[in-house]
């Protein structure tokens, strides 16, 4: 198939609606379908790290200007599909406007082609918008790293607002771990200049843009003129819009791309591995991907933040209670077969300001942040998460003798991975596959809350990088892996 013809097939394919039924793939079933990966963890955990190991030369991300990719290669590569990388979830701003000491924003001065500040976003201007208070912190974190600001005051500034909803349900140590964090940076960057004084602030320039976040992008429709707009005010930007792009929300169209890459062998091959690169810290966040390798036969698995700490603990303790049956000396390891496999398919996990020094340090790559409370609640509710379905899995009967076609089906991942899936309404069969429960349809409690929610979620506290309620996953428990440990032996 030539290049044109590849053209034709992705500009039809993103005239789809995401009502439209997704293509069924025709190709042989006795192929092995490439997996459908489902990332579950916080914000600058590694997922897109591990995702580029795990894919090889071959992986690309997703984004709405993809048809300036070659079409053959991304017909057979790995594919990363984020909820990030549609259009206007990001709007650029020249970095200066976030610095002035008046609410009076000057246009940038670097010759770069800028949104003016005048410009409305679902009723809000950009002006309005960076002084939003949601925005108060990246503020803040801009001083600091400029040298505007000392750090005791960046410290006394970020505590100044515990009153205020944003912050009163953080905690102390995670302002101080931010607190840390910046400065580790700033240490970082003198000592890679030579500098010795702790009172220099480093001369390394900030990002010139900062890509500002739009959270109505995520969950309203996007109005196409303004999306035009943009591709023909920012010549410059990478993201390119196609007239044909439906003015869907960023997460309707991401999870139609998903779908449609997912099923469609046509646009990307059956045999190609697929990613839903997300945070995906909720059942509710990954159902979508689940119905996608459901309609295409794909086998899942799912890349999670502790997920070999959560593997362990499955492990030890199902080891502990054939030990206690068999009254023998044998100690069974469940799913040793499996651990160098699988233990490349988890994300490390690390503390709250490993994690908040990762993204300042993306965040002078790229212009991206990431408020400090949408990591630290991401990372609970992901532990949350976690151990509720650790919990699940050492409930069950495992047979002490099983043959090699077992083994898969009985280690540990595999049980993880398993109880991930049920939590979202879906079934795990032995080959990864998998098939939605009954409990999986409108009138699921999962769904029935997302609905409910998704009002809520338009705003900036709760939606997007504050996503929902803190501290717990489902019921009125915060569910720990000290709970679950708690109640081994009862």
């Amino acid at each position: 198939m030539d290049g044109a013809s590849m053209d034709n097939i992705h500009r039809a394919a993103m005239k789809m609606r995401l009502s439209d039924s997704p293509v069924k793939t025709t190709s042989n079933t006795s192929n092995p379908k490439g997996t459908l990966y489902v990332t579950v963890g916080p914000q600058c955990a590694g997922k897109t790290t591990i995702l580029k190991h795990i894919f090889g030369k071959s992986f690309h991300k997703n984004e709405e200007g993809c048809s300036e990719l070659s079409k053959e290669m991304a017909y057979a590569s790995g594919i990363d599909i984020t909820i990030d990388d549609q259009e206007l979830v990001y709007a650029p701003v020249p970095t200066d406007c976030f610095l002035q000491s008046s609410t009076s924003i000057v246009e940038s001065g670097d010759g770069a082609s800028h949104l003016p500040r005048n410009q409305v976003f679902y009723e809000k201007s950009i002006e309005e918008r960076i002084r939003d208070p949601s925005n108060e912190e990246l503020t803040l974190v801009l001083q600091r790293l400029r040298g505007i600001i000392s750090a005791e005051e960046f410290a006394m500034r970020l505590s100044g607002d515990k009153d205020s909803d944003t912050a009163a349900t953080d905690s102390v140590s995670a302002r101080e771990d931010l607190i840390s964090a910046a400065e580790h940076i700033i240490r970082q960057q003198l000592f890679h200049r030579k500098e010795e004084s702790d009172d220099q602030v480093p001369s390394e320039p900030l990002p010139k843009v900062i890509e500002l976040f739009i959270v109505e992008s995520v969950f309203r429709p996007r109005p196409l003129e303004l999306m035009r707009k943009m591709t023909n005010e920012l010549s410059n930007s990478t993201h390119k819009t196609s007239s044909s792009v439906e003015a869907l929300s960023a997460i309707d169209q991401a999870q139609h791309l998903l779908k449609i890459y997912a099923t469609n062998s046509l646009i990307h091959s059956p045999m190609a591995s697929i990613s839903w690169g997300n945070t995906n810290t909720r059942p509710r966040e990954f159902q979508a991907a689940l119905e996608a390798a459901s309609l295409s036969g794909r086998p899942v698995e799912f890349i999670a933040f502790g997920g070999m700490e959560a593997c362990n603990m499955i492990r030890d303790h199902v080891s502990r209670r054939e030990y206690r049956k068999s009254h023998g000396n044998k100690k069974i390891s469940v799913d040793a077969y499996n651990d160098e496999i699988h233990g490349k398919r988890c994300l490390p996990k690390v503390d709250r300001r490993t994690l908040y020094v990762r993204n300042l340090q993306r965040f002078l790559e790229t212009g991206r942040y990431i408020p400090s409370i949408a990591i630290n609640d991401a990372m609970i509710r992901v532990e949350s998460m976690l151990a509720q379905a650790v919990a699940e899995a050492i409930k069950k009967e495992y047979p002490v003798e099983k043959d090699d076609i077992e083994k898969e089906r009985f280690c540990a991942k595999f049980q993880l991975d398993f109880e991930l899936a049920k939590l979202a309404g879906y079934h795990m069969n032995a080959d990864r596959t998998v098939s939605p429960t009954k409990q999986c349809n409108e009138s699921s409690p999962n769904n029935k809350r997302y609905q409910s929610r998704r009002q809520d979620d338009q705003n900036p506290q709760r939606a997007g990088r504050y996503q929902g309620k803190r501290y717990y996953y489902g019921g009125n428990v915060k569910i720990t892996y000290e709970y679950v440990l708690g109640s081994l032996d009862n």
